[in-house]
């Protein structure tokens, strides 16, 4: 068994797409972050995908903003929104 020690094993995929979403997948990738996590599920995995929103992405219907967050890229001041 993947994990045997009965914790729960938390999990963050970072991806340029995902599957789950619509308009979401454009490749292979998209196809892994559909289905793995529920693969991963059926030995106590808990997994959390992150995904650009490729400047649509966030506004499909259930997504709600919980964070945001500021940082330097090449020295100019960012920020993104985390849904």
């Amino acid at each position: 068994m993947f994990n045997s020690s009965g914790d729960v094993m938390k999990i963050l995929m970072v991806a340029a797409e995902n599957g789950v979403l619509d308009g979401g997948k454009v490749g292979g990738i998209g196809d892994v972050t559909h289905h793995l996590p529920a693969a991963l599920a059926e030995h106590n995995c808990r997994v959390t995908i992150v995904t650009p929103s490729h400047g649509f992405l966030h506004r499909h219907s259930g997504a709600v903003k919980v964070h945001s967050v500021s940082f330097l890229f090449r020295g100019y001041p960012q920020t993104a929104d985390i849904y």
